[in-house]
């Protein structure tokens, strides 16, 4: 056990680089001090400086938002036409590699904005927005 500790003794040499006095280095008059604030930060932002921010920092959105976008970029593909069965969750679930309760998030939310039509027991549709007059079909208006 003795022989793991190192004793500054047997290494003079690094003994000797350790206590060594360091130079301090000292400002001469002739020297400008620097600036305790830096110009470009008193300056107010540009516009495009956000932009440049926005651009650098990662961008992050939840895994059910991810989802959703692959999902709008095939009805956009023309993968499912309007009026067209979607595949069920568990299916897309396993194409896409996620839980079906990610899934399940995306595709509420594109039922809310009107892109799918949920009809229980018969599954999930691309809306064809002719539904509206259909909502309305058992009241005499």
């Amino acid at each position: 056990m003795q022989d793991s500790i190192v004793d500054n003794t047997q290494m003079p040499e690094v003994s000797a680089a350790l206590n060594a006095p360091r130079p301090i280095p000292l400002m001469t008059p002739t020297e400008p001090a620097p600036a305790a604030n830096p110009p470009d930060l008193l300056t107010p932002a540009t516009p495009a400086a956000p932009a440049a921010l926005a651009e650098a920092a990662p961008a992050f959105s939840p895994l059910y938002q991810q989802i959703k976008a692959l999902l709008v970029a095939s009805l956009q593909a023309g993968e499912w036409q309007p009026g067209q069965a979607i595949p069920s969750e568990t299916e897309l679930a396993a194409r896409y590699k996620v839980s079906q309760g990610t899934v399940r998030k995306a595709i509420d939310e594109m039922a809310t904005d009107n892109l799918l039509v949920r009809r229980q027991g018969k599954g999930t549709f691309v809306a064809t927005h002719a539904e509206a007059g259909t909502q309305y079909r058992f009241l005499r208006l």
